[in-house]
């Protein structure tokens, strides 16, 4: 893994974001031999026993789509693991993948640091236009990114009520979209990027919210996420300090 710095200057669409990015650009290298093989164990395992309909919109899934969600997202929790835990980055701090124990509320991470436990979820999403856009692209009619970090949600019929409160969130982003995936980020070794977070109270804070599929398009009752939008983030480098200084 490697930090990436993307600058506005770099982005030829419309945008009202300034600000730069440092990223954490992930390839598959990044991952052990023996990473490898428990990664594909464990997307094998969460694709068998996958809700047939994705959770934030309840449109039925193929099998395929099924399994590049499994594995994309068992990658990212692999690659985030790799940076909460590097001694060159957070000297002391220790991170990992807790044994899943009922899909409902699961905690991805669990992060140690000065003996407290902090509950991270990762949110990995596919941005087919690329990452210049996924930091840097606005919704000229909206005023907003189009691209976010998501936190707690519901959905009525997957999650009655809002899942459990995790302490921060981060976001993964794979500039493609998911056909080809396999080809593309495990044969190809294709870079992904760990964007950075947002602290859980700090999105519940902000207010803002997206609504799922609405009912008249999937049959399903409404649901939200807390969301906040990318410019609201910290990049790894803000990450990294506002969590150094917490312990100093």
């Amino acid at each position: 893994m490697k930090s990436v710095l993307f600058d506005p200057t770099q982005y030829n669409g419309y945008s009202t974001i300034g600000r730069q990015y440092k990223v954490i650009e992930f390839t598959f290298d990044d991952f052990s031999g023996e990473e490898e093989q428990q990664i594909l164990l464990e997307a094998d395992s969460i694709y068998h026993n996958a809700n047939g309909s994705a959770a934030n919109s309840g449109v039925p899934r193929s099998n395929q789509t099924k399994w590049i969600d499994a594995l994309s997202g068992i990658i990212s929790e692999f690659a985030c693991v790799k940076f909460l835990s590097d001694e060159r980055i957070f000297e002391g701090f220790k991170a990992h993948r807790p044994n899943i124990e009922s899909i409902q509320n699961q905690v991805d991470i669990i992060w140690e640091m000065n003996e407290t436990d902090y509950s991270v979820e990762v949110r990995s999403s596919f941005v087919k236009n690329g990452i210049e856009f996924a930091l840097y692209g606005v919704n000229r009619e909206t005023g907003k990114s189009y691209i976010d970090v998501l936190g707690p949600y519901y959905q009525k019929t997957y999650k009655e009520n809002y899942e459990n409160f995790k302490d921060i969130f981060l976001r993964v982003l794979f500039p493609s979209e998911k056909s080809g995936f396999e080809e593309r980020y495990i044969s190809q070794k294709e870079p992904f990027y760990l964007v950075g977070g947002l602290e859980g109270h700090r999105i519940i804070e902000l207010n803002s919210h997206k609504t799922l599929t609405p009912e008249n398009a999937t049959g399903l009752e409404r649901g939200d996420y807390y969301v906040a939008q990318i410019d609201e983030i910290m990049d790894s480098g803000e990450f990294w300090t506002h969590f150094r200084n917490s312990i100093e």
